[in-house]
């Protein structure tokens, strides 16, 4: 990031969103002032309390910001159309009635534990907390429909009005005695304004003839994780000053709160960067060099403010604090550095999350792995607000760190499928296998040094495939064998087209490689080794024609299976697939063994999307089928007789685990198998491969 790509990225933002910018920078100032006026009104232990208080409401606005996320979202996808547009915002504010009815229940049920966890002395304050919920549903929905209908002036004047009546209304409530009531009531009633005025602005000139969409269970079902990723943000952000007032004698938590808002400016003051960078984030879907610019652009932008807001806050701690808190509260200007540190840090994880709601990718939840370890290190360590503080910034440092890197790896994450080998060659293929005898049945048979099992295993597929009385084909990768293994193919006495590539890659990418060049209308492949009986393949193609299932996979845990292997090799897979029934949730027995059968639809969706090269290739295959909604599985006994013959090593079994933990984290966290598939390139090929029918079938495949 160097200093020009900032000045690049600022003009880019301020020439986009300017006055939203300066608006939000308006509305931060305006809560520092409330704070600041507020803090000298009460004290220092009554100051504490609200501290805590204001944290808890902060926390449960993030799933209403989840909302307005969301609003934003969709409705920057249809702002053209005025009517889809009001029946969005309509919609999703009648829906949204229950749900904030029952969270304000049930929290003034919980109002008394509440009060005792935060020591509050007043019996109002909790239920002011839950009449809360009320304005910020509406706020939340309001704001997110001007957000996405780019009406940046009234969204500036919804946001600052909040401010502008919870500092008026607090001061006049507190000073007439109200206490730590009056100022959480103050906070209540400036939501009330600024959901009155957003309402009012959004239903001007808008059709009343529009009804709301009644069904919204697509904007909810997109809330959800996002709502659990922006409350695991600021649950991290806002964790420390809920423990300090609990750990901390009372005054001392309120210098803790005291410092904690003065750093919060380093985290508030670039807060709209995200809020700006969202729209072009979700523009390029978080993925591309286009949208790792402006990820960079931000985070260059946002380190610049904080780091210029910690300087300013550091370099004269006594007078700032005196200034705006008072005498009374100077303890507090020890603990500022270390959490502006946090803040710096804080901010930029922020910024991701942004990021990672663009994308789709829902990275955001290992936050709560940082939330775990923020409240077990201050639980460990609070004997001071200075130790507190530490724990903070070292995890809150580690968060944007690993923040950083996986925003970056889904940047420039790779398209799925990717190339081919670019050295991919087809050394035989049999001339009567041509376009006019199409086959029905493909049967894939991946190998890497097969040696003499590789020709006893093609002749047994051959006898197997021919009682089956219909066209079919059998294609032979050789995954950079160094034992003439395609020779030994070529040789076998049987009709098969042989495939190579030079450098080994792993049997999940000689798979893809032949299941890209298969043409029947049924695709299967088995392993080389022998040890399975391709004799199962007819049974597998009546299963699949009988009970229409879209996949039928081979399981050495059906009742009806001959298996003979080691004892030790039974107790890894049957904890290799326990394992995998905890990650993923397949309701299948057994996803390793190397035999399936694959309808033509199935294999055409899910291939392109496939990522996985080695062993893994199977498991990768059944989750992506899976998250495409193809669920019906069948599993069908078989036959193995283990030759000891298998390259499933102990080195092979970590790579598979470690595979295991990259398809868990594509599927769940980067979410890349929802991404569209990418076309394949294919190398050149010689011009004698070029006349066979192998080459139109793999653009096929591939397209």
């Amino acid at each position: 990031m160097t200093l020009r790509q900032v000045r690049q990225g600022v003009v880019m933002v301020g020439r986009d969103s300017w006055l939203l910018f300066l608006a939000l920078s308006a509305v931060n100032a305006s809560n520092y002032l409330f704070h600041v006026l507020i803090s000298r009104l009460l004290g220092k232990a009554d100051y504490g309390a609200l501290g805590s208080v204001l944290a808890v409401l902060l926390i449960l606005s993030v799933p209403l910001g989840a909302v307005q996320a969301t609003m934003a979202k969709q409705l920057a996808q249809i702002r053209a159309d005025a009517d889809r547009s009001a029946a969005a915002w309509r919609g999703v504010a009648r829906s949204m009635v229950k749900p904030t009815f029952l969270v304000a229940a049930l929290l003034a049920v919980a109002s008394p534990l509440l009060r005792r966890f935060l020591h509050l002395d007043s019996e109002l304050v909790p239920l002011f907390v839950a009449v809360y919920a009320f304005p910020a549903a509406l706020s939340a929905v309001v704001r997110g429909a001007l957000q996405g209908m780019l009406r940046f002036t009234e969204l500036a004047a919804v946001s600052i009005l909040p401010v502008v009546v919870r500092v008026v209304a607090g001061v006049l409530i507190v000073r007439s005695g109200g206490g730590v009531p009056g100022a959480v009531m103050a906070t209540v009633l400036g939501e009330v304004a600024g959901a009155a005025l957003g309402w009012w602005l959004l239903v001007q000139g808008a059709s009343w003839r529009v009804k709301g969409v009644r069904n919204t269970e697509g904007f909810f079902r997109d809330v959800r994780p996002i709502a659990a990723g922006l409350g695991a943000m600021w649950l991290l952000i806002e964790l420390d000053l809920l423990l300090a007032r609990h750990y901390l004698p009372a005054k001392a938590a309120g210098s803790y709160a005291a410092a904690g808002l003065l750093a919060r400016a380093v985290l508030f003051i670039p807060g709209a960067v995200g809020v700006i960078a969202l729209p072009h984030f979700a523009e390029f879907g978080g993925r591309g060099r286009q949208a790792y610019q402006w990820l960079l652009y931000s985070v260059g932008i946002v380190l610049v403010l904080g780091l210029g807001a910690s300087l300013v806050l550091t370099g004269a701690t006594h007078a700032v604090v005196a200034a705006t808190f008072g005498d009374r509260f100077l303890t507090a200007s020890a603990l500022l550095p270390t959490m502006c540190i946090a803040m710096v840090a804080l901010g930029l994880t922020n910024l991701f999350v942004f990021f990672h709601v663009a994308a789709g990718s829902r990275a955001f939840h290992l936050l709560w792995i940082a939330i775990a370890a923020e409240a077990a290190g201050i639980a460990a360590f609070h004997s001071s607000g200075a130790s507190i503080a530490f724990v903070l910034a070292m995890v809150s440092t580690l968060v944007a760190l690993g923040g950083f890197a996986t925003c970056r790896a889904i940047a420039m994450s790779p398209a799925p499928l990717g190339r081919l080998p670019d050295d991919l060659s087809v050394l035989h293929r049999p001339v009567h296998l041509g376009e006019a005898e199409r086959p029905e049945f493909s049967l894939v048979i991946p190998c890497h040094n097969g040696g003499s099992n590789l020709a006893a295993s093609v002749r047994s597929s051959r006898d197997a495939l021919q009682s089956l009385n219909r066209p079919y084909e059998v294609i032979v990768v050789s995954d950079g064998s160094t034992d003439g293994s395609d020779h030994i193919a070529y040789e076998a006495d049987a009709p098969v087209t042989v495939v190579r590539y030079a450098h080994r890659q792993g049997k999940g990418m000689a798979l893809r490689v032949g299941m890209t060049g298969a043409r029947g209308k049924y695709v299967a492949f088995i392993d080389s080794d022998g040890d399975l009986d391709a004799a199962e393949l007819s049974s597998f193609l009546t299963i699949m024609e009988l009970y229409r299932p879209e996949l039928v996979i081979g399981s050495k845990r059906h009742p009806l299976s001959d298996v003979r292997y080691p004892v030790t090799r039974r107790i890894m897979s049957w904890l290799y697939q326990r394992l995998v029934r905890v990650m993923f949730g397949l309701n299948v027995r057994d996803t390793q063994t190397g035999m399936k059968l694959i309808r033509r639809d199935v294999l055409d969706s899910v291939l392109p999307r496939m990522l996985e090269k080695r062993f893994a290739f199977d498991l990768e295959f059944l989750v992506v089928a899976r998250r495409l909604g193809f669920k019906r599985v069948f599993e069908a006994p078989i036959r193995l007789d283990h030759k000891f013959s298998s390259t499933i090593s102990l080195g092979a079994t970590f790579r598979i685990l470690l595979d295991t933990g990259a398809i868990f984290y594509r599927n769940y966290i980067l979410r890349s198998y929802d991404r569209p598939p990418a076309a394949v390139r294919l190398p050149e090929w010689q011009e004698s491969v070029m006349s066979t029918p192998l080459v139109p079938a793999l653009e096929r495949g591939a397209s």
